[in-house]
């Protein structure tokens, strides 16, 4: 989605959304913001956008436990993708700071601790143009402070919790693409003569010969859904690469279970629910499970754009 040029402008104003001033405000105003940010956005599905983080929210009501963390994951899940459409967050510990009225920082700046704790971990759950995913996570997403930094351990935790809910979510092996709904994506461009448009709109090109162009609503349709299996594909060998001897930060279900069992101390377990987080990370493993049985048979996939392979040349499990 592109988002509307600030001008200068907050957040509040853009969206409309009131800065949170109460702790009690924070949740329902991140929802809100969010929802006006991702409007106009859908996944393959065909369903909106918004309904992603508002799930991977419900899941984390599931998880944390009754803290005073809770508001700062809640509202992090529900802003967690707002850096990736263009929403500028600053690190509230980093050496610098920043006053720009269109970031995220500056919308919370009236809640300043649970605010702060709200932007660092969304920003370190931003995956940024040009930085490897994997890279990323290894910084970033999967990367937990020492138990003696009181400020960022904590909050990083949620970060780990969150990130596993947000793959979770992203592994539906009964995803499937809305045809009804493309079907008419592809008529509305056709009726205005600009079809060519759809292979970069939805980012397609791979799915075509050099210089083929779409000339029907079952092409169109076709490259989606193999769009779709290659996401599901490459988010289910990243959770569980059958492949792969689980390291520092890959693949990241076992990583995710280890920093938040095995590495974990009392105080960082004392966040949120151990048997409901099991219960996340079997059901992770189990969708990922299906994925690549259904998907990846005899497939190579170039699962991130700066060149990380993972090759699937036999059914897993297989000699």
């Amino acid at each position: 989605m592109q988002q509307p040029e600030s001008g200068g402008r907050s957040l509040s104003e853009i969206s409309g959304v009131p800065e949170p001033i109460e702790p009690e405000e924070i949740v329902p105003s991140s929802e809100r913001l969010a929802e006006f940010m991702h409007k106009g956005e859908r996944r393959l599905n065909g369903e909106p956008y918004i309904n992603h983080p508002k799930r991977v929210k419900s899941l984390g009501n599931q998880v944390l436990k009754e803290t005073e963390y809770k508001i700062i994951g809640q509202a992090s899940f529900l802003c967690h993708d707002l850096g990736e459409i263009g929403v500028a967050i600053f690190d509230p510990f980093g050496k610098t700071t920043d006053d720009n009225p269109s970031s995220l920082n500056y919308f919370f700046r009236n809640v300043r601790k649970p605010g702060d704790g709200i932007c660092y971990i969304v920003k370190e759950l931003t995956n940024l143009p040009g930085i490897s995913y994997m890279v990323q996570m290894r910084g970033g997403a999967l990367n937990v402070a020492p138990a003696s930094d009181e400020i960022c351990r904590p909050l990083d935790i949620l970060k780990v919790i969150g990130k596993g809910l947000d793959m979770l979510d992203n592994v539906n092996p009964e995803e499937t693409v809305d045809e009804d709904y493309y079907k008419e994506v592809y008529r509305g461009h056709a009726e205005k003569g600009d079809v060519r448009l759809l292979k970069t709109l939805h980012n397609l090109s791979e799915y075509f010969e050099k210089g083929e162009e779409i000339s029907s609503e079952e092409m169109f349709i076709k490259a989606l859904k193999e769009k779709l299996a290659d996401k599901l594909l490459s988010k289910a060998i990243d959770s569980i690469d059958p492949y792969v001897e689980p390291s520092s930060s890959y693949p990241y279900l076992p990583v995710v279970e280890r920093l938040l069992f095995q590495q974990s101390n009392e105080m960082d377990r004392a966040l949120f629910n151990q048997d409901a987080m099991r219960d996340i990370l079997g059901e992770w493993k189990s969708k990922s499970d299906i994925i690549i049985e259904k998907y990846g048979k005899g497939k190579i996939y170039l699962v991130h754009s700066t060149g990380y392979f993972r090759g699937l040349d036999k059914q897993p499990g297989a000699e």
